[in-house]
């Protein structure tokens, strides 16, 4: 008994001496919005009665299907002209741009670091990502904040849509921000 008391407190001693020349364990504070390949995914339907009507979609041009919803996805399949393919709901994802509040406003206060998300698509107003909640804020007005963005680097893509789709043959994939579609509803 006094044997195994011995090694516990000698792996505890071990234990604390470690934590003295590395640190203790703090947990990770999360600086930015949560990321998948350099992304923000933006939850659910962000696009109301603007969003493009998903099934079959034919092909007025040329398109590349990837494997996964990544930029560096290999080319799965090629669609040309008169294809026709069948899509379903993908994801919208944003790059977050770094900024800091320098006067408050829309329950933002100085001095607090956000994320820029998407805006609303009319430029009234814009997400950001505070401390693990997402809150919209007017773009300009009284109770527009002051934001100071830090640059974004240049040829980096600030969002892109995914949107899943299958082939005739049965090959699935992801189209990225696709357009030369008919069939896309308001998009066509």
């Amino acid at each position: 008994m006094y044997h195994q008391f011995s090694v516990a407190v000698a792996l505890g001693l071990s234990l604390a001496a470690c934590s003295t020349f590395t640190g203790s364990p703090q947990p990770v504070a999360q600086d930015g919005p949560p990321l998948v390949n350099g992304y923000y995914v933006e939850p659910g339907d962000r696009c109301a009665e603007a969003c493009p009507t998903f099934g079959k979609w034919r092909a007025t041009g040329p398109a590349d299907v990837l494997a996964d919803a990544v930029d560096t996805a290999a080319v799965v399949a090629h669609i040309v002209e008169g294809d026709v393919v069948s899509t379903t709901p993908g994801q919208t994802v944003v790059r977050p741009l770094r900024g800091t509040v320098q006067k408050a406003g829309g329950g933002l206060n100085p001095d607090d670091v956000v994320y820029q998300l998407l805006g609303d698509g009319e430029g009234f107003s814009y997400d950001v990502w505070r401390n693990g909640e997402v809150l919209n804020v007017e773009a300009d007005g009284d109770n527009a904040p002051v934001i100071q963005w830090d640059e974004r680097p240049e040829n980096t893509a600030v969002s892109a849509w995914w949107v899943r789709v299958e082939l005739k043959d049965g090959t699935r994939g992801w189209l990225r921000n696709p357009s030369s579609f008919d069939g896309m509803g308001p998009l066509s």
